[in-house]
């Protein structure tokens, strides 16, 4: 799918950097490291929304946006690349796991897990279960 440019807006200031192509070092290395060993480094391992999703095909969640899986993994997996974490890395790569963000313009994104779709524009989640169709796509205007 091609992402769609506009000619009239203006070119980005700042890009994204590949997963892992970073290392941070000293006091940044240290944070990020005891956020890993902290709360946000275990959700998944006590937290019932994150760990029992329904986008991991569980039957938790903490409001009807689908919000908990997405957001969580929008943290663990910058934070499991940039420390080479392979604990972390496993929790994001585990079956079920969301397999495919694609960035849009205007914040959208497209989120495909397993046969199952869902938008979310911005901070907001419409999961919906349709069938993933390649003609589904439609420009965005």
């Amino acid at each position: 799918m091609a992402l769609l440019i506009s000619k009239t807006l203006a070119p980005f200031k700042f890009h994204h950097f590949p997963l892992g192509s970073i290392r941070p070092e000293g006091w940044l290395r240290d944070q990020l490291q005891l956020s890993a060993d902290g709360l946000g480094g275990h959700l998944f391992d006590f937290y019932r929304c994150v760990a029992r999703s329904t986008w991991l095909r569980g039957n938790y969640e903490y409001s009807e946006p689908h919000e908990s899986a997405p957001y969580w993994f929008n943290y663990i997996v910058p934070l499991a690349w940039t420390l080479d974490d392979s604990r972390l890395k496993k929790q994001a790569l585990l079956p079920g796991v969301t397999k495919l963000i694609v960035e849009l313009p205007m914040d959208v994104h497209i989120v495909s897990r397993n046969e199952t779709v869902g938008v979310y524009y911005g901070p907001i989640l419409y999961a919906a279960d349709i069938a993933y169709k390649e003609t589904a796509h439609q420009p965005l205007n």
